[in-house]
């Protein structure tokens, strides 16, 4: 059986929350958070799939990092975390 590398990026977004949940003991997601994880995800295989780095889309990303931290964020905390 063949599988879209966007349907087995979904399911390995999902055993990544299922398996956060068991260690951490972290709460069920909200579907805003689904949404964003989701939404992540396809991002990241996005990125990928782009290949490497492209400084056309420096406005794209510089947005995103700020995004992300309006939405309370630590963007530093996150990129030492990778």
């Amino acid at each position: 059986m063949k599988i879209s590398k966007k349907r087995l990026q979904k399911i390995i977004n999902e055993e990544r929350a299922r398996i956060v949940r068991e260690q951490y003991g972290a709460p069920e997601f909200t579907p805003e958070q689904e949404a964003v994880i989701e939404a992540m995800g396809d991002l990241e295989v996005l990125i990928d799939a782009m290949g490497s780095s492209d400084p056309d889309m420096t406005d794209y990303y510089i947005s995103l990092f700020r995004a992300l931290m309006e939405a309370g964020v630590n963007v530093n905390a996150v990129a030492m975390s990778s």
